[in-house]
């Protein structure tokens, strides 16, 4: 299971009158816009940010769970989230016990305020969690058809593509669809 771009915007557009909501959200949205797992979320710094001499930049981080790199492009929405937090004013909440730039809090906490992010957002419960914004990253990706299964595993910092493969490579009906609908085997005349 996986959040649609459409839900995406929608937590991404709410208003929300709590900071932990809105820092929760945002590391949310941070982890739909990079795949990183939430051991690797709490532990992302700005070292963790690579810019090539053409200004591209990349989030270069080793997978605490397999120890593999992860190589995955900062795209604008990640980097925007970055930017602000970057002056770690969340350092005054004590429940922020991670020592990186976003403020994360405990992974039982993220997914108990994500319940309250989508109750109020009227999202189904089941589909906010840490782990379903990773899976969102891989699926979005790979069904959008601009990145391979290699580049995608690559991303997620999976030892080997089978891993990729078996967990997150499920088509999306709606491409299925798209693909499929003027198909035909043999033309009729």
């Amino acid at each position: 299971k996986h959040l649609s771009i459409e839900q995406i915007r929608i937590i991404r557009d709410a208003n929300f009158n709590s900071l932990k909501l809105n820092n929760v959200r945002d590391c949310f949205l941070f982890q739909c816009f990079t795949g990183l797992a939430y051991v690797d979320l709490a532990k992302f710094s700005v070292q963790n940010i690579s810019i090539e001499p053409s200004g591209f930049k990349w989030i270069l981080i080793h997978r605490s769970k397999t120890n593999t790199k992860s190589t995955i492009p900062l795209l604008r929405e990640a980097e925007e989230i970055v930017k602000k937090h970057i002056d770690l004013t969340h350092r005054t909440d004590e429940s922020i016990k991670n020592s990186g730039v976003l403020p994360v809090y405990s992974n039982q906490k993220m997914n108990e305020y994500l319940k309250d992010i989508g109750k109020i957002c009227n999202l189904p419960l089941e589909l906010l969690t840490t782990h379903t914004a990773r899976k969102t990253f891989a699926m979005i990706t790979l069904n959008s058809g601009r990145a391979s299964l290699d580049s995608v595993s690559k991303m997620l910092g999976h030892s080997k593509v089978t891993m990729t493969q078996q967990h997150y490579a499920f088509v999306d009906t709606k491409k299925i669809a798209n693909e499929m609908q003027d198909f035909v085997f043999i033309n009729q005349q």
